[in-house]
C-alpha cells in the first residue's frame, strides 16, 4: 500500500545558529527558515527529514538538459556560419588579387 510523503514546504536558509531575544541564554536552533510563501520558521534540530536539499523534478531536468543541447546546438551552427563567412572573405581577398 502506497503512503504519500508528508507535505513539505520549500524555502531558503537565512540564518543559522538563530535565537531570539525572549529565549533562555544559550538557546539557539540551527536554522531559521524563510519559506516561499514568506513566512520566517526555524528548524528546532538539524535532521535530514526537517532539513534537506531540494530535488529537482522532472521538468527542470529535461528542460535544462533541454537548453544545454539548444545553446551547443546554437553555438555550433554560429562556429560553421563564422567559419563560412571567413572562407567567402578568402575567396573575395582571391578575387581581388586576380583584378
Amino acid at each position: 500500500m502506497y503512503t504519500p510523503p508528508p507535505p513539505t514546504h520549500t524555502g531558503t536558509i537565512v540564518q543559522v545558529q538563530y535565537r531570539e531575544a525572549h529565549w533562555s541564554p544559550g538557546t539557539v536552533v540551527p536554522y531559521q527558515i524563510k519559506l516561499h510563501t514568506g513566512a520566517l520558521i526555524y528548524a528546532r534540530v538539524d535532521t535530514h527529514e526537517l532539513v534537506r536539499p531540494p530535488v529537482p523534478d522532472t521538468w527542470s531536468i529535461l528542460w535544462s538538459w533541454v537548453d544545454q543541447y539548444y545553446w551547443n546546438l546554437k553555438i555550433a551552427l554560429m562556429d560553421s556560419h563564422f567559419a563560412g563567412a571567413s572562407e567567402r572573405e578568402r575567396e573575395r581577398e582571391r578575387e581581388r588579387e586576380r583584378e
